[in-house]
C-alpha cells in the first residue's frame, strides 16, 4: 500500500479492493469549525471540533457501534498529534483500537467471540 491514500467511496475495501456490499468498518476523521463556517485557516483555540472515530456499518439485523479515538475536547487548535516511542507501541495502539471496536460490537449484538 502506498501512502498517502485517497478517500475511497466506491464501495470497495481500501486494502484488498473487495466489494463491501454495505457491510464495512469505517475510519472517520476531520475537523470542523464549531460555528459551521468554512475556512482553510488554522482555527484559534476553542474554535475547532476535531473527531476521529472507528465505526461499523452492517445490515439491519446487527446493531452498529463506534469508538471515539480522541477526546475532541482535548484538541484545541484543529490538529491532534499522537506520539509513540517505537513501532511496537504504535501497533499496540491500533490493535487495541480494533479490539475495542470488535468487543463493543460483539457485546452489543450478543455475539460470543472465539
Amino acid at each position: 500500500m502506498k501512502f498517502p491514500v485517497k478517500e475511497n467511496r466506491d464501495g470497495r475495501c481500501l486494502v484488498c479492493e473487495k466489494k463491501m456490499n454495505g457491510r464495512f468498518i469505517c475510519v472517520g476523521l476531520g475537523c470542523m469549525k464549531k460555528d459551521s463556517a468554512t475556512s482553510s485557516f488554522m482555527f484559534s483555540k476553542g474554535e475547532a471540533e476535531f473527531f476521529w472515530t472507528l465505526f461499523t456499518h452492517f445490515d439491519n439485523n446487527l446493531r452498529d457501534v463506534g469508538v471515539n479515538v480522541i477526546d475532541s475536547k482535548s484538541v484545541t487548535i484543529g490538529q491532534a498529534d499522537l506520539y509513540f516511542c517505537r513501532k511496537e507501541c504504535l501497533r499496540k495502539f491500533f490493535n487495541d483500537l480494533v479490539d475495542t471496536l470488535i468487543n463493543k460490537f460483539c457485546a452489543k449484538n450478543r455475539i460470543i467471540q472465539k
